[in-house]
This record gives structure tokens, C-alpha cells and sequence, in this order.
């Protein structure tokens, strides 16, 4: 749209400050005389003065620096204009608004991350079922690579339905837990060959048991 309300809102390309009519900023747009104001088409000046609203209020909403939506709050009869104290509030009110829509994205992006974290974990099921019937050599590298794809894939499974409030309190052995991390960060460091990072071994206590959610764990 061409508007010039509308530009100034979703485009902010200024200029900013304070005018006669209007105070412009990238936090919001605040029209305090809506009949003389420079942005404001004539058709929507005539729609303000008949329903008495003397002064408007505009606060776009952002994500990632992009104005996606704006807020209108519109003062109206005896209240004659905005004060600091209220655009403070309101303004606060649209950045709370904005931080419940990513969370409701978020809320879609984990049931949609929910069903592959469940498959995943399944085929290694089978995998691990097929390697233990006896069809294929016994090779320890691949049963602890194995084992250790199980566990994390059950784990995000874990953690997946967790979030979606379907988790489960268990009693889990944190030195186990351990012992896998390490495996892990052995094989990531070769990855990434870092030869100059040493991981040491010590004397494992086992067993060690806790009561506890487990994607709480920082594995």
C-alpha cells in the first residue's frame, strides 16, 4: 500500500522526530492531530472526526527487523492523547503479543519435529533387533555406534514428547549417561580432528542413580 501512514509504519524510512501533527519513530507512530496530519489519507481523516478520535497510536510488530504487523489504539471522546506513560505500556503489550506468536511457531515446529524424532528412534530399534538375530558378522565398533544411536534417538524422542507435556519422570544411571557422552565427544574430536584436545578416562562409579526427567539432562 501507498498510504503514507502505512510506510511510515511498515517501511520506517523516516524521517524520525517529533512534528506538529505527528511524532514518528521506529517504535511506533503517534498521530496527535489526526484532522491536520500530513500522513493520513482524507477519507480516513473523515472516519476519525466523525467517530471523535483525536488522537491515533501505531506500534508495529517485528520479526527479525521485518514489520509483519502493527497494533492501532485510538483515543477517543475526552481523552485527547497518549501519554509517555501509556505508549510505554502499549508498546510493551505488542512486544509481549509478538513473543506469544514465535511461541506458538515454535509450538508447531516441535509437533512437526515430533514425528521424525519417533521414527528415528524406531528404525534403530529395528536395526539394533536385525544385527542381534545373527544376519550379520558381530563387529563391537558398530554394535557401540549402534547403541549409542539408539539412546540419542530416544532421547530426542524424549524430549520431543516432553515439550508436548507426554514426557515421563524415570530413574536413569547418570554414570551410563556419562560414559556415552564421552564415546560421543571421542568420535566428534576426530571428526573435527582436534589433535590437540586430550579427553582422559578416569575410574567409573557405577551405578549411579537418579530420578529425573532425562531431556533435562545437558548431555
Amino acid at each position: 500500500m501507498k498510504e503514507p501512514y502505512i510506510d511510515a509504519i511498515v517501511n520506517q524510512a523516516g524521517p524520525f522526530g517529533e512534528f506538529e501533527n505527528e511524532k514518528i519513530s521506529p517504535a511506533y507512530v503517534l498521530i496527535n492531530n489526526p484532522k491536520e496530519s500530513r500522513l493520513l489519507p482524507t477519507d480516513l481523516k473523515h472516519f476519525l472526526e466523525s467517530q471523535q478520535i483525536h488522537s491515533v497510536l501505531y506500534i508495529p510488530l517485528k520479526v527479525d527487523e521485518v514489520v509483519n504487523h502493527f497494533l492501532v489504539f485510538d483515543a477517543q471522546a475526552q481523552h485527547q492523547r497518549f501519554t509517555d506513560e501509556e505508549i510505554e505500556i502499549f508498546t510493551f503489550f505488542g512486544k509481549e503479543w509478538m513473543k506469544g506468536l514465535r511461541l506458538e511457531k515454535m509450538d508447531d515446529i516441535l509437533h512437526d519435529f515430533k514425528n521424525p524424532a519417533i521414527a528415528v528412534a524406531g528404525f534403530a530399534k529395528r536395526i539394533q533387533k536385525i544385527l542381534k538375530g545373527g544376519d550379520y558378522p558381530k563387529n563391537e565398533k558398530v554394535d557401540q555406534a549402534l547403541d549409542i544411536l539408539l539412546k540419542e534417538t530416544s532421547r530426542i524422542q524424549e524430549l520431543a514428547l516432553t515439550l508436548h507435556e507426554k514426557g515421563k519422570e524415570s530413574i536413569i544411571d547418570l554414570t551410563e549417561v556419562s560414559k556415552r557422552r564421552f564415546l560421543i565427544n571421542e568420535e566428534t574430536l576426530k571428526e573435527l580432528n582436534r589433535g590437540n584436545i586430550q579427553l582422559i578416562e578416569r575410574k567409573w562409579e557405577s551405578p549411579l542413580w537418579v530420578r529425573c526427567f532425562p531431556y533435562i539432562l545437558k548431555e
